[in-house]
């Protein structure tokens, strides 16, 4: 899996520096331990769930053609492997 920083520089940068000041342990996390050393453990869970691999998407069956869109590139992003599905109510409502 592809592990991409946020295009918000500023948020980059103070996680960067909440980082360092806290040499290496999770800014956004009081305890400090092997846990929420980065990359902590709430991470390293998450980019290995197998279930997060096999993601499957439905659609709403009143989804613009806009918002596939817009889905479909999150996907292509943070999860590739994911399959869109439309929905079995798809022209029939």
């Amino acid at each position: 899996m592809k592990i991409r920083l946020n295009e918000n520089e500023k948020v980059v940068k103070m996680v960067k520096e909440g980082l360092k000041k806290k040499n290496g342990y999770c800014p956004c996390r009081l305890e400090m331990n092997e846990d929420t050393k980065c990359m902590c453990k709430e991470f390293r869970e998450q980019i290995a769930d197998e279930n997060f691999e096999e993601m499957e998407v439905t659609c709403s069956p009143q989804m613009t053609l806009g918002n596939r869109i817009l889905l479909e590139s999150l996907l292509k992003d943070l999860n590739p492997k994911a399959r869109i599905l439309d929905s079995k109510l798809l022209g029939n409502l």
